[in-house]
Formats: structure tokens, C-alpha cells, sequence
């Protein structure tokens, strides 16, 4: 029965693809499709959209790899207005005209060169064997060796298509790599010969930059830009050998991880990261500007819960078909190497889950959860969550809500303060969820993250079978899938300061929806919650120092404390997020002798700067870091609004008193 849902789900999803494909492109798109085809193969000088500011980030972004601009503009080339191409003077294919080349050791690739004028490779001139190839080439000429061996040796990978088509280049059927300037912030691109007859099967050819002088980190150290360029492109010529015609979003993902599977020790996809943490509402499928790159996460998760070799059986089952399929073979692959325990839907909502812990927060992560160098990741902000702290609250589907996750994307809706609730109340949340559009593959996934309120560090994962949209709307009642947790009596009050639960809509059809498709939900809470009247409208101000008097030797190391109270709102939490503190040190004859500062980071997931009370110490040193002397000392402390020191929130002169 399996078999056959498969079977219907893919003619399905190809009927539709190709409706969708049939559809004509506006001008504006046709024209930014050419642009950006004209700017990664040099015929232009302008930039296109490849280098366009991202407005959810807060500075330019480049595109790593031209790849998908080539795809777009020779996937869409039968859409593409013959007027429009003669006016902007676009060619086709665009194979880079150096002077010299260089077969490399292992026989499958030719280096293309110049050692002269503004294409000549790094450090031209430097041939220590004079053998009359530069050592740079050469060293390039062994890393694309060691890429090769680890795609299509090591790792089993289907050969590139052999490429006889280049005449004036041998046409012996190696790999040709072309080293010349590429545009900004590119590290290398691959072409699909389309000179020779379509198929879903292209020869390929790749260009990598000439010395990656104009990458920021890699000047005066090309050869690590190469080998995760070697890396990406090389697999892109598997990739167009298996299925030229797969997603563009999981042929850049893939080989970004391609990238981190050989050279694990450069982690060039850690620059990526907030593309992908900064938007988890953003779908897996976006490749808007580096998303894709960032993406990279979801393969590592593949095969660090499972194997590496699960990506291989992912495109081995996606070049089946010639139609982006990555998705529902990847539910397949799941299913097969889980003995049928665990599909897409339950596998994307653990990738939601490990995305938790990840950046400082890695630390956290229950056993079994977490990437192997998630500490080292970003994470997402804060405020990306939805968190409720003040009872009762509802909010329905048809109001926007900022949160709502894209098909295959992320929404963590935190719950807070949930000791305000009254032991006699129990937390009765419900759940609406809604498909904007209804096909098979639409499901939510739901887990709960628990974090204890004696150890904020420590957390409980609760996950839940994934629920199928098969209605218009489904009412859930989250008491009745969670009811050894949501019943709000003393014991979940005292055990937890929060509950977020991880919301992911999912479907193996990405062919049925735009990235930025919708998946709608919402949540009700009846119960009401109780708010300290003592932590409610607190104004900003200093509080009491502590120890004071300072006895150093019962102090066991401790620094003297300046407290700060930051302004609270209604339900008792702070008012401000990135609020800034300052306190000079005098002597009583008014000498300056220290300043210390720090911010106020706001709320975050441990929740230690709940109530808004921040502590910066002092080690009851000088500005030289020699120990006071014992006697009463001046402190001004200011508080303010952020760390450009502008909005004075409050002001307050302590004498403080140290003894030794």
C-alpha cells in the first residue's frame, strides 16, 4: 500500500511540477534570471541581485557559489523573451579562455591558467621544481585529486559525464577547472555543458578563482578557499551526472556539507550561519541569497543522526525521476534506515529540536541531541520566539501572526513565568492548526522542550507522533497528547521555568507550495496567571552593593557587586533587552582608580536575568590589576538604554567600603 501512495504521490507531484514549469516568467523575473547568469559568467559589470542587501540581516551579503544562477538561466531558457536576450547581449555558454593548462596527477582533471595580466594565478611566478607550472597550480592540481578520490572513490559517487564537447581544450573527457577572477565573494561555479543534447545526465565543467585575494579570511591562504571550492564544484559535476535536474536547494546544501565531510577542520559554512538561524520560519526550500548555504545543517543532521551514506541514498533515489524529488526520497532513505521508525516529518521536527542547541546553548542539550560542533554554530535570536508569559492569552488563525513557520520551516512557541500560575489551575492549552492548501505531505510535528527551574541549564525533550492535516482544520488539545505535563500542579510549577514546544510544518511535496507558502496555528490558554505585585512597573535604578562592607579574606575570591534594577512592565519582566551599565571607582579624595561595565543581555533561554536584576562585579583592583587598598571607595553608576551610551535610564552615587 506504501508502495502505491509513493507511485500516486509522484505523478502527482510531476503533474503539478510541470504545470508550474509550464507557467511564463514575468519580465522582471526573466530579467533578473539574465542579469545574474550575465553577472556569475562575467559579461557584465554590474551585480545583479547576487550581491543585493538581505533586509533580514544587517549587512550585504555575497553568494558563495554561481552554480544556481547558471541553473536558473538555462532551466528557464525556453521562457526566456528572444527580444530581451539580443537587447542585454547574453551568450550562452561562457568556457573561460586562459593560455595554459595542466593534467593532474590522477588523471581525471585539467587545470586551465595564466601566469600573466589580471587572470594569473596566486603567486605566478613561483615554480621552486622549474618544471614551468607554478607550485600553486600544482598544489591546486593535488587538492582536486584529493577531492576526486574522496567524492567518487571514498565515497562512491556517481562519476561526472565525461566531457569531450571543449575540442580546443583536448576534449579527452577529463574535468576541466578553469582558474580566473571571479566576481565578488564567489568561490566557484560549475556549468552544465548544454552544448550536447539534454538529458537529465549534463557533462560539467568547473571555474574556481584565480588566487581568492578578494575573499575576506582567505587572503595570503587561497589554498583552503580552494579546497572547499574543489569540494563544493567537484560534487556539483556528481550532482549533474546523477540528476542535473534536482532542487537547487539541496544540490547547494549537499555540497556545502560535501565541503565539511572532507575538510571538517576549515568550517567555512560557520560564515553562513545566521542565514539559517536568524529565520527559522524560513523554509528548508528558500535559496534566497545564502539560506541555501547556511542549510547545510539539515544534511549534517542526516548524517550525524544516521550515516553520511544516507545522503548518497538520497540522490541515488532522487535521480530516479527528472523533477525535484529530494524531499520524498529523503522520507523514503528515513524510513529505510530506521527499520520504518522514523520518516521526514518526525526526522525535520528533531532537526528543529537540535537547532535549540546550538551556539551557547549547545552545552544544554539532553543526551542524543545536538550536532557534534553545535557550539560552535549560531543560534537563533531570542526573539525569534513566540513566548507567551502573561494567562490567559488566545490568538486565531485568521489574525497575522509574525510566527507562523513556511512549509518546511520552524516556529518555537515558548511558554513562561509558569510559576505565576496558582497550584489549584492547570496550564489547558489548545492547539488549531490549519494548511492554507491541502495535498498529501502536509503534517505538523510536535515537540516540547522542558527547562528546569532549579537548573536552567538542564532540559527534557518530549517529541510526539507528527499529525496529518487530512481536514480543513484539526482542534487538538495539547492535555490530551501531553498529559503527564500539561496538568499544572505543584509539581510543574515547581520543576519548570519554561516549555517551548517546537512546531514544524512539513511536506515531501516541495513542487505544491512557494517557499513562502504559510502553515497556520494557534494556541488558547483559560488558565490565569498570578503577577507579583512587587516585581510589577519597577523604574531602572541601583540596588544595594553587595558584600558591603567587603571582608576580602571571608570572601573566597568573590568580587563586590553593583546591582542594577532594569524597568519592568505589567506581567514583571524587563522592558529593555540590550541595556548598558557603567560605574566608576573613586577614592574618597577623588582619584579615578577602575571602571567597569557590561550589558544587560536581556532574556534568554536559561532566563537567569528573569526579573531584570543585572550584576556587574568588581575584583576591588586598579586599572593596573593590583589590589586596593583596604579603605571606603566611590561608585557612580549609570545605567543605560544600550551600549552607545546615549539615553541615561538612571544615575546613582554608592560608597562602598573594602577590608582586608
Amino acid at each position: 500500500m506504501k508502495a502505491f501512495v509513493h507511485v500516486a504521490l509522484i505523478l502527482t507531484l510531476l503533474l503539478v511540477i510541470g504545470n508550474i514549469a509550464a507557467g511564463e516568467l514575468s519580465e522582471e523575473r526573466q530579467r533578473e534570471i539574465i542579469e545574474n547568469f550575465m553577472y556569475v559568467t562575467g559579461q557584465s559589470a554590474g551585480t545583479g541581485t547576487a550581491t543585493a542587501v538581505d533586509h533580514d540581516h544587517d549587512h550585504p551579503a555575497g553568494v558563495k557559489c554561481g552554480t544556481p544562477a547558471i541553473l536558473e538561466y538555462y532551466r528557464n531558457h525556453d521562457k526566456l523573451d528572444r527580444t530581451l536576450l539580443e537587447a542585454l547581449g547574453v551568450e550562452d555558454v561562457i568556457r573561460p579562455n586562459l593560455g595554459l593548462a595542466y593534467d593532474t596527477p590522477g588523471g581525471n582533471i585539467k587545470l586551465h591558467y595564466d601566469v600573466t595580466g589580471s587572470k594569473a594565478v596566486y603567486e605566478a611566478t613561483v615554480d621552486n621544481n622549474s618544471n614551468g607550472v607554478p607550485d600553486y597550480v600544482e598544489t591546486v592540481g593535488v587538492i582536486a585529486d584529493s577531492a576526486w578520490n574522496y567524492i567518487f572513490v571514498t565515497s562512491g559517487y556517481k562519476l561526472p559525464v565525461s566531457d569531450t564537447v571543449a575540442e580546443n581544450d583536448g576534449g579527452d573527457g577529463r574535468v576541466d577547472v578553469y582558474l580566473e577572477g571571479l566576481p565578488s565573494q564567489y568561490y566557484g561555479l560549475t556549468y552544465p555543458a548544454v552544448e550536447t543534447s539534454p538529458t537529465q545526465a549534463f557533462p560539467a565543467f568547473v571555474v574556481i578563482d584565480n588566487d581568492y585575494a578578494h575573499l575576506e579570511g582567505y587572503q595570503g591562504r587561497p589554498l583552503d578557499a580552494v579546497r572547499v571550492t574543489l569540494a563544493h564544484e567537484l560534487f556539483h559535476t556528481s550532482h549533474f551526472a546523477m540528476d542535473y535536474t534536482e532542487g537547487i536547494d539541496w544540490i547547494e546544501m549537499s555540497a556545502v556539507w560535501m565541503e565539511e565531510q572532507q575538510y571538517d577542520d576549515i568550517n567555512d559554512y560557520y560564515n553562513y550561519g545566521q542565514y539559517f538561524y536568524n529565520l527559522p520560519g524560513r523554509s528548508l526550500q528558500s535559496t534566497t541569497l545564502l539560506h541555501n548555504y547556511a542549510a547545510a545543517v539539515w544534511p549534517i543532521y542526516l548524517s550525524e543522526k544516521y550515516d553520511p551514506g544516507v545522503i548518497k541514498a538520497i540522490w541515488e533515489r532522487a535521480a530516479i525521476n527528472p523533477y525535484p524529488t529530494y524531499l520524498l526520497s529523503t522520507d523514503q532513505v528515513i524510513d529505510s534506515v530506521s527499520d520504518g521508525a522514523a520518516n521526514f516529518h518526525t526526522a525535520f521536527n528533531e532537526f528543529a529540536v537540535w537547532n535549540f542547541f546550538t551556539g551557547p546553548y549547545a552545552h544544554q542539550a539532553p543526551g542524543g541531541v545536538g550536532y557534534s560542533e553545535g557550539a560552535n554554530y549560531e543560534s537563533f535570536p531570542y526573539e525569534t520566539m513566540d513566548v507567551h508569559r502573561d494567562y490567559p492569552f488566545s490568538s486565531a488563525l485568521n489574525e497575522e501572526n509574525p510566527f507562523w513557520p513556511e512549509y518546511n520551516a520552524t516556529s518555537y512557541v515558548r511558554f513562561e513565568n509558569l510559576e505565576s500560575l496558582a497550584n489549584d489551575t492547570s496550564l489547558s492549552l489548545s492547539l488549531l492548526l490549519g494548511p492554507n492548501s491541502l495535498y498529501y505531505g502536509d503534517w505538523w510535528g510536535i515537540s516540547a522542550i522542558y527547562q528546569s527551574q532549579s537548573d536552567p541549564d538542564s532540559h527534557t525533550v518530549v517529541s510526539y507522533n507528527p499529525i496529518r492535516i487530512s481536514d480543513s482544520y484539526q482542534f487538538i488539545l495539547i492535555d490530551d497528547l501531553m498529559p503527564d505535563f500539561i496538568l499544572v500542579d505543584s509539581i510543574y510549577t515547581d520543576e519548570y521555568q519554561s516549555v517551548t514546544f517546537v512546531m514544524t510544518a512539513s511536506t515531501t511535496a516541495p513542487g505544491l507550495y512557494s517557499p513562502d507558502h504559510l502553515a497556520a496555528f494557534a494556541f488558547r490558554s483559560a488558565d490565569t496567571s498570578f503577577v507579583d505585585p512587587d516585581m510589577v512597573n519597577i523604574p531602572s535604578g541601583l540596588l544595594e552593593p553587595y558584600p558591603n562592607p567587603a571582608v576580602v579574606g571571608e570572601m573566597d575570591g568573590m568580587d563586590l557587586t553593583f546591582r542594577f534594577q532594569l524597568a519592568t512592565d505589567s506581567t514583571g519582566f524587563p522592558v529593555l533587552e540590550n541595556a548598558y551599565l557603567l560605574v566608576d571607582l573613586f577614592t574618597i579624595a577623588g582619584e579615578r582608580i577602575n571602571t567597569i561595565e557590561g550589558r544587560f543581555v536581556g532574556e534568554d533561554r536559561t532566563g537567569i536575568h528573569r526579573k531584570g536584576v543585572y550584576e556587574v562585579g568588581w575584583n576591588m583592583k586598579n586599572e593596573s590589576g593590583k589590589d586596593v587598598a583596604s579603605g571606603a571607595y566611590l561608585g557612580w553608576a549609570r545605567l543605560f538604554e544600550n551600549s552607545q551610551k546615549k539615553n541615561l535610564l538612571a544615575e546613582d552615587r554608592v560608597k562602598v567600603a573594602v577590608i582586608r
